[in-house]
């Protein structure tokens, strides 16, 4: 878990599925990259929300700041394409990564 001043809640349910997936060092890279590089980074918040029938259930990583929404969107985009060129295709599957403004 990284050392930061940036509060991260994680779900326990979340956990759990990281680690039934063993994906437990992707994800604790993940959560560092985020506190490392998202501008004005607030607090990150992972949750494990009920599955849907035709998918395997996921875990979703909100990352809170101040932003507007267009640069919301755009660091989305360019976390998702840093998770997709760093992670396994099965880490990339199993998380969800948001940007959620606080404004």
């Amino acid at each position: 878990m990284p050392t930061t001043n940036v509060p991260i809640t994680i779900d326990p349910r979340a956990q759990e599925r990281i680690d039934q997936l063993g994906l437990r060092k992707e994800f604790e890279g993940m959560l560092e990259h985020a506190v490392r590089t998202v501008p004005r980074l607030q607090r990150l918040e992972v949750s494990f929300p009920p599955s849907y029938d035709h998918q395997d259930a996921v875990f979703v990583t909100e990352a809170y700041g101040t932003w507007k929404d267009a640069e919301a969107s755009r660091i989305e985009n360019e976390f998702c394409r840093w998770a997709r060129v760093r992670y396994p295709w099965q880490f990339y599957a199993d998380a969800i990564f948001f940007a959620r403004s606080m404004n």
